[in-house]
């Protein structure tokens, strides 16, 4: 991944017997936005990469359940970081707010 890179993953998980929307891990109902950069850490990541910080959260929408996972990089010891990652933070952000998540049929 680049410097000042973004991955955004948002991953559906179907609902079964042992997974119900809104319950559990799937408790929350919304995503958290704004997501603050202070929420994004290394030891949120799957795999630990040099100069990456990672973001998780699960909830339901709209019946559906779903994990929403970003990471971003060029944050430690740059000399530009803080002003880099609000910029990264922001643009995930203005992402996410535009996301519409219907019902499934």
């Amino acid at each position: 991944m680049p410097y000042a890179g973004i991955v955004l993953v948002l991953k559906e998980y179907q609902p079964g017997p042992r997974l119900t929307p809104g319950t559990g891990l799937f408790a929350s109902n919304a995503l958290p936005l704004p997501i603050a950069r202070e929420q994004f850490d290394p030891r949120c990541l799957q795999v630990v990469r040099p100069d990456q910080a990672g973001f998780q959260h699960f909830f339901t929408a709209a019946g559906r359940t779903f994990c929403l996972y970003a990471v971003i990089k060029g944050l430690i010891g740059h000399p530009r970081a803080a002003r880099k990652a609000r910029d990264q933070v922001g643009h995930l952000n203005r992402i996410l707010a535009s996301l519409q998540l219907d019902p499934s049929p």
